[in-house]
């Protein structure tokens, strides 16, 4: 039994006693008191027990400790000893449950993969469609634009083939101009 509690009984037992008997003695004539005195001394022993009886619980558990702790320790070891080979059961034990566990897992994930792949093949086949449709809409949608950015080039190409026809004429007129005017209608070759 723990000290304090030992410690509160006998000083329960003392303090009901010493207070008895000094009322007893105090007060003859009144014997109504006796029981109320004899209540709060029992009260007070029982207080003053459990404080003494706490200190030395606590002094013989300092007390105790450099001897114990040897004794723990090896106690400790051999606890964590059967706690190590209590795990390797375990484990042991839990091994073809977890085994059996992976290849049901291993063959529903298969056959969810089978289930799944006429759906997924189905909608690869679907978004294949869709986007053969878009991009034949694209390129009908672009054809007129084509069309006409092709006759607007073929427009500006021709309009620039003239241009240059007209200045190629311009030239070759001034050319002749200038050599009229100088008289000389000879032949000039460069490097010789």
């Amino acid at each position: 039994m723990h000290k304090a509690v030992k410690g509160a009984l006998i000083g329960g037992a003392v303090g009901a006693g010493v207070a008895g008997v000094r009322s007893s003695r105090r007060d003859a004539e009144q014997p109504g008191s006796v029981g109320a005195d004899v209540a709060r001394g029992a009260a007070q022993g029982a207080v003053v027990g459990a404080g003494v009886g706490l200190v030395l619980q606590w002094r013989a558990g300092r007390r105790l400790l450099p001897e114990a702790a040897p004794r723990a320790l090896r106690g400790a070891g051999h606890l964590a000893e059967q706690v190590v080979d209590r795990a390797i059961d375990v484990a042991e034990a839990a091994l073809p449950h977890v085994e059996s566990f992976a290849d049901r897992a291993s063959s529903t994930v298969a056959e969810l993969a089978d289930a799944a792949r006429p759906h997924v093949e189905s909608f690869a086949s679907t978004a294949r469609g869709k986007a053969f449709d878009l991009t034949e809409s694209a390129i009908e949608s672009a054809r007129p634009r084509a069309e006409l950015v092709r006759g607007k080039a073929s427009e500006l190409a021709g309009a620039a083939v003239e241009s240059a026809r007209l200045r190629a004429a311009e030239l070759a007129e001034e050319a002749r101009q200038r050599l009229s005017e100088n008289g000389e209608h000879r032949l000039v070759l460069f490097g010789a």
